[in-house]
């Protein structure tokens, strides 16, 4: 595998080069635990699909779509499958329904804020990680293969829990090596971009960004460091601008995170403004 080309991580999503971005959704039993009184699943759920929304506003010009990216969802629990792989503009008109919810509007006012569905909350049997790792893999490479001139294409990982191949009384080395499939690194740089978001839950405090193995805890922890992408020199200035507590060699990941964390992850982690404005209509 050739090199990555100098300011590989630099590169825009625009019409010429669109750029792919796949979501990996952990949809096991365990996500019916809840996070003041909210079930994991539909944190992570609404989540993604607040992002999804995100996306789809950020290729709008004026009323037209334009076509930047396409956004696939891969759940793994019950079933390790594509809920979704589709084009920002087969998303604009794809949702599901339109949901509510109330959000803080400063002190103890509630307000309510719609936001699309496209993703359903699932959580359901065990933990095929390396699945999902694996067929997320064969997508980001073959995507890297076809468009040699494209951003990067990201894996955004989002878990509560250790993979079947840890629970097992494993080492979690077939997680570990579908993660280096994902990534395809080569020489000091990844190919692809893997993000791990663990969703945390009890007293235990969020890490953000470890740089360092000893700054996690436990097989599981180390797990998700080890698989997870160490942040390009490129993405670090807008990892700041975003108030994320980034630094020169972390890793792209967080364990124990907040919905608020989780939020800030995902979108860091898809658009990561890197959209172009230029776009020929």
């Amino acid at each position: 595998m050739p090199d990555t080309p100098p300011k590989y991580f630099s590169r825009k999503f625009d019409q010429s080069n669109p750029g792919l971005i796949l979501f990996l959704l952990d949809q096991s039993s365990s996500m019916t635990e809840k996070i003041d009184g909210i079930a994991k699943s539909r944190i992570a759920a609404m989540a993604i699909n607040k992002t999804i929304e995100s996306l789809v506003e950020r290729c709008k010009r004026s009323s037209v779509i334009v076509e930047k990216a396409v956004i696939g969802v891969i759940g793994y629990g019950a079933q390790t499958r594509y809920e979704l792989i589709e084009s920002v503009v087969t998303l604009n008109d794809s949702f599901k329904r339109i949901d509510v919810e109330q959000e803080s509007a400063g002190g103890t006012m509630m307000v309510p804020v719609e936001y699309k569905v496209w993703i359903e909350e699932r959580a359901q049997n065990s933990t095929p990680m390396a699945e999902a790792l694996n067929l997320a893999a064969d997508k980001l490479n073959e995507w890297a293969d076809n468009y040699p001139d494209a951003p990067p294409p990201v894996a955004i990982n989002v878990t509560d829990g250790a993979p079947n191949d840890l629970q097992r009384g494993g080492d979690g080395s077939e997680t570990r090596a579908a993660a280096a499939k994902l990534r395809g690194f080569n020489g000091t740089r990844d190919r692809c971009l893997l993000f791990s978001v663990h969703i945390g839950g009890g007293s235990k405090a969020t890490i953000e960004f470890p740089s360092a193995r000893n700054q996690v805890q436990g097989e599981y922890e180390e797990l998700l460091f080890d698989i997870s992408s160490i942040i390009p020199d490129e993405l670090l200035a807008l990892g700041l601008s975003k108030g994320l507590s980034v630094k020169p060699g972390c890793r792209l990941m967080a364990v124990n995170a907040s919905n608020n964390t989780l939020l800030s992850i995902l979108d860091f982690g898809s658009t990561q403004k890197r959209f172009s404005d230029d776009d020929v209509m």
